[in-house]
This record gives C-alpha cells, sequence and structure tokens, in this order.
C-alpha cells in the first residue's frame, strides 16, 4: 500500500503480485492524453483528453478508492469524466472472451457514487453524491449519453468530511460484478470550509 500526497489529501494505492499477475486499485494520476486506444492498456487515460484544469489528473480504480483529509473539511466541487478505457467499452462495446461485445443500449447506466467518510474510513449516513457516467435509460434516444467531457459536480450536500470514497453501480452485471471498467478520471477537487479553494488540487505538480 503506497498512498501519494497532494495538499491536504491522500489518496489511496494498492499494489498486489500474486501468481495471477499484478493488481492495483486506489487512485493514480496521470497525464495520458489518449481517448481512442480501447482496451485495459489504455486505462489511465480520460476521454476528455486530459485533465480539466491542468495537464494532470487523477484516475479512481475501483470502490477500494478513497481520499483521507487531514482535517474535516465541506467539499465545494470536483470534475468528473470516464476514462478512455470506460467510455468505448460502454460506447463500441468490447472484444470477446474478456467482456459481453455489445455496447450499451437501451436501459444501461454507469454511474459513481461520491460518498463521505469519517476519520476512520467508514461512510457518513446520507453523504453521498451520484453521478451518472453513462444513461441510456430514457426512452427518448437523444438523451442517451456516454460522458466524455469534464462536468462539474456539487458536493456540498455531502457536508463535513474527513475523507471522500467512490462506489460504482450499473446495469451491465455478470457473476463477478459489474463488467463495465469501473474506472473515473476527477480533477479540481476544491473545498469551501476551512478557506474556498484551500485543497484544489493541482496534479499538474506531482508529473
Amino acid at each position: 500500500t503506497q498512498p501519494w500526497v497532494s495538499g491536504n489529501a491522500s489518496f489511496s494505492n494498492t499494489f498486489d503480485v500474486s501468481a495471477f499477475g499484478s493488481f492495483w486499485s486506489g487512485w493514480a494520476y496521470s497525464n495520458v492524453v489518449d481517448t481512442t486506444t480501447a482496451g485495459y492498456l489504455n486505462e489511465y487515460a480520460s476521454l476528455a483528453g486530459g485533465g480539466s484544469s491542468s495537464a494532470t489528473y487523477a484516475v479512481a480504480y475501483s470502490d477500494f478508492a478513497t481520499i483521507q483529509f487531514a482535517d474535516w473539511v465541506n467539499l465545494s466541487t470536483l470534475d468528473v469524466t470516464n476514462t478512455t478505457y470506460a467510455g468505448l467499452y460502454m460506447r463500441d462495446g468490447s472484444s470477446p472472451p474478456f467482456d459481453p461485445p455489445a455496447p450499451y443500449g437501451q436501459g444501461d447506466f454507469f454511474s459513481v457514487t461520491f460518498v463521505g467518510l469519517n476519520a476512520t474510513g467508514g461512510a457518513i449516513a446520507g453523504s453521498e453524491q451520484e453521478v451518472f457516467l453513462a444513461d441510456f435509460r430514457s426512452a427518448n434516444v437523444n438523451d442517451h449519453f456516454v460522458l466524455n467531457n469534464w462536468q462539474s459536480v456539487n458536493l456540498s450536500s455531502l457536508g463535513a468530511v474527513r475523507g471522500l470514497g467512490v462506489r460504482f453501480a450499473s446495469s451491465d452485471v455478470g457473476p463477478f460484478g459489474i463488467n463495465t471498467p469501473t474506472y473515473i478520471a476527477v480533477d479540481n477537487i476544491v473545498t469551501a470550509v476551512p478557506e474556498p479553494g484551500s485543497l484544489a488540487l493541482t496534479f499538474a505538480a506531482m508529473t
């Protein structure tokens, strides 16, 4: 486990090696701009083609990705978009035998819920904000989308938190859980308290 720090925030990162290969979960930081290469070998790219406010941004993988703050904070906003890996999987489908090949269609969705955490890393009851990264549930096909640009998310409803977690949900579920690659790209986390913008993360400083 090797968390990394930006400003007043610590980002979880776990790397494991076993007989079946190497695996990671948590957060990575990236400056990859590849929006066209499909598949897991391009897992660190944002579908928006870079960061929201700088060249570098953060990528979360799995429900085990958490951020811990040094003190209690009230979050204001953050920017979020799909990764290229997840976005192209939903838009175009993937190649068998690894995943179902069909792209997202009527009724499908993929979302991430940002969860406020307490000082011990537990979820705070009612401190949640869901964001849809793809939504094909509407009967009107013009409302269907796979998020491919940076979207600002208001997190003020979370209240005071000591950390932030993510939880993924999808209609695309198999016997081992969600088939859709559970990744998101995040940039420009801003706090309202104790000082506006005091935790706006400048990922470019870490390259």
